[in-house]
């Protein structure tokens, strides 16, 4: 299974569609890595996935993978999932329980249409996701 898979490293980017170059993948994790060494139990973590089966839609697959992962290192499940496919066309930010109270779907929905989408559009995924997560980051305080 792709979490379990994904949960065994601990890293914050899983680039399953190889969108990213080494250099580009290196510059989104320090952006994550200062975000976590500020906030400590908190994490921004970025995948890509060509998939969203057995789920009928990319919102449920997104959603249970933040549920079931659970990759924050805080017991409340304070976690953020940036979640992009190239294949199924396809962005979404999924929040962990302990998140909820912190920052909005509304919220969320508004980074991904006005901050990514213009990059995304272009096919500049490096772009959409270094501001996705930059914006994330400050707006999760």
């Amino acid at each position: 299974m792709f979490a379990q898979d994904a949960a065994d490293g601990r890293d914050l980017i899983f680039d399953n569609e190889n969108l990213y170059t080494d250099e580009q993948e290196a510059e989104i994790g320090q952006i994550l890595d200062e975000y976590q060494k500020t906030w400590g139990d908190r994490e921004i973590v970025v995948v890509t996935t060509d998939k969203c089966a057995p789920f009928q839609t990319f919102a449920e697959y997104a959603q249970d993978l933040c549920n079931n992962w659970q990759p924050a290192r805080a017991e409340d499940s304070n976690a953020l999932l940036l979640i992009i496919s190239k294949k199924l066309g396809s962005v979404r930010i999924a929040t962990g329980e302990g998140t909820t109270s912190l920052i909005e779907n509304q919220k969320c929905h508004g980074i991904i249409n006005f901050n990514m989408m213009p990059y995304l559009k272009k096919g500049q995924f490096f772009e959409a996701t270094k501001v996705g997560v930059t914006v994330l980051s400050k707006n999760w305080k």
